[in-house]
């Protein structure tokens, strides 16, 4: 059985890791390195780096992120700022696995089809950002500012361009801890065969437990992680012993009795 991954979403605004409650409103939570540092020592089994700053500014992130990634054993997603094939080399080359891109999904394709093809569609993911208008989904255009209806059209252009993964977030449900939009997860699988990561709601274990038995790959939690010692440790635990079977991977000297 293919195990469920569980990553570590650490969102950067401004040099800041940073909490978000439905992407307007934020609030400083700690530092990079040592948010690295207590995801590797808790298990996660990825990271997602995500810096939504005004101004990227990717050549002092790519020194960031050569320096925490000594230290760190974990696959390493980093998503901003990205607009060329050439900030995929130096990100690549300063301890990045994958890529996520948002804002030059929408306007750059050929830079889909370069990553995938030079690196292989196991690097590329794809951020979806979903907002929920009277009773629809629509994919939120952060250049246009517009919404795409989240339909299985607009689903198979980034697919034909090789992405390998989408990551999907509720802008509704982000920073609630309410829980994640279900609803929204089930349409996003009858629209794509590629892998899901799903994410934004996340307040309890339960809410997981919801959501861990359908066929997305992944989910990503942020917020909460930083503010519960040992946090993706009891989360797997919990999954992992309410439904009987290893769900989440666990070295054994950290599964709680």
């Amino acid at each position: 059985m293919i195990k469920k991954r569980l990553i570590a979403k650490i969102i950067m605004k401004e040099n800041l890791v940073i909490q978000s409650k439905n992407f307007s409103k934020y609030l400083p939570v700690g530092s990079l390195a040592s948010s690295f540092e207590f995801f590797n020592y808790w298990q996660a089994d990825e990271i997602f780096l995500i810096d939504i700053s005004k101004q990227i500014d990717l050549k002092n992130n790519c020194k960031l992120i050569s320096n925490i990634s000594k230290n760190n054993n974990l696959p390493l997603c980093y998503g901003g700022g990205i607009k060329k094939k050439s900030d995929i080399d130096i990100l690549l080359r300063s301890g990045v696995d994958k890529v996520c891109l948002n804002k030059s999904a929408f306007i750059n394709k050929k830079l889909l089809s370069e990553i995938s093809n030079t690196y292989g569609m196991q690097c590329l993911i794809v951020s979806l950002d979903i907002k929920k208008i009277d009773n629809k989904y629509f994919i939120f255009n952060s250049n246009s500012k517009n919404y795409l209806p989240l339909i299985k059209n607009e689903i198979i252009k980034f697919e034909d361009y090789g992405v390998g993964e989408f990551f999907i977030q509720s802008i509704d449900n982000d920073g609630t801890k309410l829980g994640f939009d279900k609803d929204l997860m089930e349409l996003i699988l009858k629209l794509t065969n590629k892998p899901i990561i799903f994410s934004s709601g996340y307040g309890k274990p339960q809410h997981i437990n919801n959501i861990i038995k359908s066929n997305i790959s992944a989910i990503a939690i942020g917020n909460s992680l930083h503010f519960d010692e040992m946090s993706i440790l009891k989360i797997k635990n919990y999954i992992n012993k309410s439904n009987k079977k290893k769900i989440f991977r666990i070295e054994k000297d950290y599964i709680f009795k």
